[in-house]
């Protein structure tokens, strides 16, 4: 458990990791257990929960209510496989083909943010395979942190911080109208991966209308 303070001045949070280095207060057993189903929820920091401790994360609320629901025959499993450093669509595809053959999620939610998901995207630079796929992604930040340490939560954190000036700062850049079509390639490589293998696929869009209309009201959904 660390104490992270953030350094736009929001009040400090506790980030706590589990031993599969995902972002969570308790220890999650790759086999799933009998009678339950397993969301997994891919995403930026949004999903990651910065700013806020593990309880409040939309993944683990998501849990709580779904196994609240009356009449359940299931017990859900969330598990919050977001991260910290705000990495984009096409991060979150190859994690995706990395990940989905350790824990055989039954549910993968992608999470998308309209506010900086399109000009992250649009900064990458890609490595295609033979067939076309999406291979590797070059970009700022994996000169910073290697892609193996990226994947841990605390890693992740920390990359809201090592990030250049002109990364953080979105609203000064110009979007790139090939982010649109990049954003669709990987969702539709999400697709095949997940209808490959039976998944059943969702998407959450954040923050609402609403909230982009009242900047800087926190995390919505």
């Amino acid at each position: 458990k660390t104490l992270i303070h953030p350094a736009n001045g929001e009040p400090p949070f506790f980030l706590t990791t589990n031993s599969l280095g995902l972002r969570s207060d308790i220890e999650i057993d790759v086999q799933l257990p009998p009678n339950a189903k397993r969301i997994l929820c891919l995403g930026d920091s949004y999903t990651f929960g910065f700013g806020v401790n593990a309880h409040e994360t939309y993944p683990q609320c998501l849990e709580r209510c779904m196994n609240q629901l009356p009449d359940n025959q299931w017990k859900s499993q969330v598990i919050n496989a977001g991260f910290a450093g705000g990495l984009s669509t096409d991060s979150q595809y190859l994690y995706l083909r990395e990940i989905r053959v350790r824990f055989s999620p039954d549910v993968v939610i992608v999470g998308f943010c309209v506010i900086n998901d399109l000009l992250d995207i649009s900064t990458n630079r890609w490595v295609l395979d033979k067939e076309g796929r999406l291979q590797e992604i070059c970009n700022r930040t994996d000169r910073i942190i290697p892609l193996a340490c990226r994947r841990m939560a605390i890693a992740t954190a920390l990359l809201t911080y090592l990030k250049p000036k002109e990364v953080m700062d979105k609203r000064e850049q110009a979007l790139d109208r090939t982010a649109l079509d990049r954003v669709k390639f990987a969702l539709s490589g999400m697709q095949a991966t997940e209808k490959e293998k039976g998944i059943q696929a969702a998407g959450a869009h954040y923050p609402s209308t609403r909230a982009r209309d009242r900047e800087g009201e926190g995390f919505c959904l």
